[in-house]
């Protein structure tokens, strides 16, 4: 049967229309005739996928029963009809709760229908469910918690308790508390304490409390109430105090403060610094590190995490604040013990031997410090390392003296000795010779060099290193002079030197050793060289490094050349007994060793790159003055 809505009363129909239940139209069969839109939307079925099923297909198996019985008494015209409750499949597998209420209804064409009216439940389901999920979970929190928990009103009286807790810490039941206010039980000197906690709780909403409350058998046990308020559903005031038992951390607490009492007595005492460190504030500091470091105990007291840096050094901080965090946070991979530099309140450097670790204080990790003032230590220990260096300096210098009268005397009674030969054989000749005269001048030029070389080396050994003076020298006024001195040495070698300078740098910061300097290289450039025409070029350069000028000198030779395997061992001291290398001069270490007072650096390489037989080339790098 086909039902027409034309066939309905009109207030019938409005009321199909445009009602916010599900409304189903049921032929007597119960066959689904039609469905309002509201109830189609929602369980997601077009009208053709409805139509002349009937209404049992989309009710859970379980309900289907309900359902029936419930239409048979609407077909009986049964009165009253009360509503019943189902589940209605929607097609995609889910299902609804429903309210279900219905109604035989005769047609304008006198035919019967059934108007089934159904109410949507399923979110009022759910919340029932929950809130009885919610009362479940809540009486079983409340009887298994370990803290008691009471509810009282507005004149202190206990409504509920959590019975089992209260039995069990101090043994009164819900006859014992409810519709009492049983301030009784509270100590007496804190009575005063509670009733104050109760007015002031109610007033503001929150509150906390200690207080001592008797048990049934006569001892006091310490409890920490917390209280809110709420209002019920009736809008009454009501106080939910929850109290937790505190004797034991009463006991600990007492326990710790004498532990912290006696702790104070000896650290007062104490010839180390001590301190705590937590959350970057300093928590405990005893007056000998407050002395330490120039401060009051009270000063120290107040600091921040910015103070306790500022009494490092900067130089070491990169290093302490990690330290301090990581024990700060009981972290691991820190070190317990380490010098570092300290700052006093007067700005005085001090030196600070530091013994620390991560411990808990107060439940939390924090940094205990013990802290020695080892400033006079340090000293005592700078001292005696300048003693060792000056003993190391002047051992040092002995040496370099020894070697450089060695070498630059051996030159010089070398040439002298060449000269009196030369002039034997002069002597001896009949014929008068204009080249006796020369070698007289030679034999005169070497014996002022070795007095010269002898008061040198006496004023040289009066200085160390630090009392070197340099000035301005003219290196190409210096490097004539030298050459000059090579030619009276050699005056049969056929020397062919050129001077290239180029850099705009002419000055630099040297002393009078620098024409032994370019004498040996000079020398050592003639000596070594097998050609019959000695050619050396002098040339200088202006380089860059960084920001920084520099002057660079070539000297460079076609000597015999130096091996790359033997070209940064000659500028090392040579052991007398070594014959392989023969005296030159200072000798290229001692060279090395003046230039290093210079700030100056040597270095060789081939002048010809892939081959050092076809001669050398020293290179000597100076700052420009």
């Amino acid at each position: 049967m086909e039902i027409n809505l034309e066939n309905l009363d009109d207030q019938l129909r409005c009321f199909y229309e445009f009602s916010l239940d599900f409304l189903f139209i049921l032929d007597l069969n119960e066959k689904i005739l039609d469905m309002n839109s509201i109830a189609l939307e929602n369980l997601e079925y077009t009208r053709e996928e409805i139509f002349n099923r009937t209404l049992n297909e989309f009710i859970l198996n379980e309900d289907v029963k309900i359902f029936e019985e419930y239409i048979i008494k609407i077909k009986k015209k049964e009165k009253p009809i009360e509503k019943i409750t189902i589940r209605l499949k929607k097609k995609y597998g889910t299902y609804l709760d429903l309210e279900l209420n219905g109604v035989p209804i005769q047609t304008k064409d006198n035919k019967y229908i059934i108007l089934v009216i159904a109410h949507d439940i399923t979110e009022y389901k759910e919340a029932k469910q929950k809130l009885i999920e919610s009362e479940e979970e809540y009486r079983l929190i409340t009887e298994n918690a370990n803290d008691l928990i009471a509810i009282v009103n507005q004149k202190y009286e206990h409504e509920f308790i959590n019975e089992q807790t209260y039995m069990n810490i101090l043994g009164y039941s819900n006859k014992d508390m409810l519709g009492k206010t049983r301030l009784d039980i509270v100590h007496p000197d804190d009575l005063e304490k509670g009733m104050n906690a109760y007015k002031t709780g109610f007033l503001n909403g929150v509150g906390t409390v200690e207080l001592r409350l008797r048990h049934k058998q006569g001892h006091y046990i310490c409890f920490e109430f917390k209280g809110k308020t709420y209002r019920n559903l009736k809008g009454d005031l009501k106080g939910l105090l929850i109290g937790r038992e505190i004797t034991q951390r009463k006991k600990t607490e007492l326990k710790l403060k004498e532990s912290e009492e006696k702790y104070r007595n000896i650290t007062e005492q104490s010839l180390m610094g001590i301190g705590i460190i937590q959350d970057n504030k300093i928590r405990f500091i005893n007056k000998t590190c407050a002395d330490i470091f120039g401060y009051t105990i009270e000063e120290m007291m107040q600091w921040e995490l910015k103070d306790v840096i500022n009494a490092m050094h900067p130089e070491d901080r990169n290093f302490l604040i990690p330290q301090l965090t990581k024990k700060q946070r009981g972290e691991k991979g820190f070190e317990i013990s380490y010098q570092y530099r300290g700052i006093k309140k007067s700005g005085e450097l001090i030196w600070i031997e530091n013994y620390s670790n991560s411990i808990q204080f107060r439940g939390k990790p924090a940094d205990l410090i013990t802290v020695i003032d080892i400033t006079e230590q340090k000293i005592a220990e700078q001292r005696l390392r300048e003693s060792e260096e000056n003993y190391r300096k002047a051992y040092e210098r002995e040496n370099f003296y020894k070697d450089l009268f060695a070498h630059d005397m051996s030159n010089i009674l070398q040439g002298m000795l060449i000269s009196l030969e030369i002039y034997g054989l002069e002597f001896s000749s009949p014929k008068e010779s204009y080249i006796s005269k020369e070698i007289l001048n030679i034999y005169e030029d070497q014996v002022k060099r070795a007095i010269s070389l002898v008061n040198n080396v006496i004023k040289f050994s009066e200085l160390d290193q630090a009392q070197i003076i340099l000035k301005k020298i003219d290196f190409r006024k210096t490097i004539k002079e030298a050459y000059n001195l090579i030619l009276n040495q050699v005056a049969d070698k056929k020397i062919n030197l050129q001077l290239n300078f180029s850099s705009d740098i002419f000055f630099i910061k040297a002393d009078n050793f620098l024409l032994d300097v370019f004498e040996n290289l000079l020398y050592n450039s003639v000596k070594h060289n097998e050609n019959q025409e000695i050619e050396i070029l002098i040339k200088s350069s202006t380089i860059q490094k960084e920001k920084n000028r520099f002057l660079k000198l070539e000297i460079i030779d076609n000597g015999v050349g130096i091996p790359d395997e033997r070209k940064e061992s000659i500028f090392m001291r040579v052991n007398k007994e070594d014959k392989s290398v023969s005296g030159i001069g200072l000798g290229l270490s001692l060279v090395k060793k003046i230039l290093e007072n210079y700030n100056a650096e040597i270095y060789v390489e081939n002048r010809i790159s892939e081959d050092y037989t076809k001669g050398s080339n020293f290179i000597l790098v100076f700052s420009d003055v």
